[in-house]
């Protein structure tokens, strides 16, 4: 223990690492340093935004207001957040006018608009150091305030998303040009090495075309690809992902059938990615978290196309665990598992800091783990089979 007369013996480089592995959670640790005494005050000032959660926009907007009554030489050194933010219901102070847009003589202020805009406006704060970032909305709202990513972020290493639209030009990235090959558009994200994606019930924000937006989020350095809340809706899940790696077109078990001695001819040969279409050359960790449709679905041809979907899967699984260092974990839940993805992605995002696996698993045991038992619904009697 450090008496108060000689904190000042230790050398600043060595009070800033001790602050920086501190402000590992929440921000708690950090604003805890600043009110304790003037001299952690003055160490922490750059390094008390190591860390930072917000569960509502109001907490956004009061630290973009914090910052504006910093010292000019505090540049906070921002490198994990966690945001889940709602519609902004309170007072907007006059200070932050400027997250309103241009706006026309009338015109009405758009409190999604605004909420969205003082998300955005985080991240250009922390585009210089941020290395994680995980965004879903609160729970609560019926509408998201998020926009389009466009502030690009050099260092974002981990990207964990919900309910938001990446990206405002999906299919567009997919369209090959007149002479035969896709665009090739600068990364926002160019170090980008894990991104989880979890997939909502309904939107136009499908499997298909979050794989298509990758490509302008992030640049080759991927090497870990997480998509949870797959449905049936998304059967050319398979063929687009298999094209991204450059693997063989995956098919169903009675294509595979069907051509038996062709299969056993090729079984036989080593697996090499096609280096024409391999548009994720560092991939080596794929996770697809697939629902099983429910028993009330209305569509007549929800379990067949199930079926052909976990098929073309499992032999997509097969194929990319033959090659070196890949590593593919598909994982097939009852549709009545309900899984708590609020609570699931904050856990996450805290073992990802402090180095532990997260959603990383590498096999459905570890995921049962994680989940714990199925919780029986309500009204419905469920017999669980070991």
């Amino acid at each position: 223990m450090v008496s108060a007369q000689g904190l000042d013996r230790l050398p600043n480089e060595v009070w800033h690492d001790i602050i920086s592995y501190a402000c590992t959670d929440n921000g708690r640790t950090g604003r805890a340093l600043a009110l304790s005494c003037r001299f952690f005050h003055d160490q922490s000032l750059n390094l008390r935004y190591n860390s930072l959660s917000f569960t509502k926009t109001k907490k956004v907007v009061r630290l973009l207001d914090s910052l504006r009554l910093q010292p000019p030489g505090c540049k906070p050194r921002i490198q994990h957040i966690l945001v889940t933010p709602d519609v902004h219901s309170g007072n907007i102070p006059r200070s932050q006018y400027y997250l309103l847009g241009n706006l026309r003589p009338g015109q009405m202020t758009s409190r999604i608009d605004f909420s969205a805009n003082a998300v955005n406006a985080l991240f250009a704060i922390a585009a210089k150091h941020l290395r994680t970032l995980c965004l879903y909305p609160n729970a609560s709202q019926e509408f998201t305030p998020f926009r389009p990513f466009t502030v690009a972020l050099p260092a974002l290493e981990e990207l964990t998303v919900w309910r938001h639209p990446l990206t405002a030009s999906f299919l567009s990235l997919s369209r090959p040009t007149s002479d035969g090959s896709r665009p090739k558009p600068s990364a926002l994200f160019p170090s980008l090495k894990y991104f989880h994606v979890v997939l909502p019930d309904i939107g136009h924000l499908d499997a298909q075309n979050v794989l298509h937006s990758l490509c302008e989020l992030s640049g080759a350095a991927l090497t870990h690809l997480r998509l949870s809340g797959v449905t049936y809706r998304d059967g050319e899940l398979p063929k687009t992902l298999a094209e991204m790696l450059g693997v063989p077109n995956p098919r169903t078990l009675s294509e595979r059938m069907r051509s038996a001695g062709a299969t056993a001819r090729e079984s036989s040969a080593p697996v090499v990615p096609s280096a024409a279409t391999c548009r994720l050359p560092k991939l080596r960790h794929v996770v697809i978290y697939a629902m099983q449709p429910s028993r009330s679905t209305d569509d007549p041809s929800a379990f067949s196309q199930w079926a052909n979907l976990l098929s073309r899967l499992r032999d997509l699984e097969r194929t990319c665990n033959q090659l070196p260092g890949m590593r593919m974990v598909i994982l097939e839940r009852s549709w009545m598992r309900k899984p708590r993805w609020a609570e699931r992605l904050r856990r996450d995002w805290h073992e990802r800091m402090e180095g532990g696996a997260g959603c990383w698993v590498t096999s459905d045991k570890e995921e049962l783990e994680i989940e714990g038992p199925p919780e029986r619904p309500k009204g419905l009697r469920v017999e669980y089979i070991d």
